[in-house]
């Protein structure tokens, strides 16, 4: 499974961590939540644009029935539902979306973020009108606001290192 894969990268690597995008933003949450607390924790994660909740209304209908299958039961979902599962020991999270994105609705990076609030979890929320989904790293597939989002991300990133989140 993905989650197997994670957890063997992070036995060969020291201090490895995950940025992954929309249904892989669920993996590394799920990744990091599953790893809290062992030797194989992620240094931080990235989930951009990410799918959250199997629950929420603002759920992935398709990647919940990729995971999932057509009927899940509540118990499936909620087990699938990184906002409602984030441990205290979390890795440290930066987290991004846009309120303008047509395949994941943002609701679900609000989720997230909520959930890490709560829980005080170092992270930072990265979160613009305009950019869309998809777009990775790439500057002609979003908006020039949405494109900030690296320069962020190297800020956070370079605060984590130096201990000053």
């Amino acid at each position: 499974s993905d989650l197997e894969i994670c957890k063997a990268i992070s036995k060969l690597y020291a201090n490895c961590a995950f940025l992954f995008f929309s249904a892989g933003g669920h993996l590394v949450m799920h990744a990091a939540e599953q790893l809290a607390g062992t030797p194989q924790v992620p240094f931080f994660v990235a989930p951009m644009y990410p799918v959250v909740s199997m629950t929420h209304p603002a759920t992935h209908k398709r990647s919940r029935r990729g995971l999932l299958a057509e009927n899940p039961t509540v118990e499936m979902m909620d087990s699938l539902s990184v906002e409602r599962h984030v441990p205290a020991n979390c890795p440290p999270v930066f987290l991004m979306n846009c309120d303008d994105d047509p395949v994941v609705d943002p609701r679900n990076a609000i989720l997230l973020d909520s959930a890490l609030t709560s829980k005080h979890i170092p992270h930072q929320y990265e979160h613009y009108r305009t950019g869309g989904h998809g777009f990775g790293v790439s500057e002609k597939k979003t908006t020039k606001e949405a494109i900030g989002w690296k320069e962020q991300f190297l800020k956070w990133l370079e605060k984590l290192v130096h201990n000053q989140l």
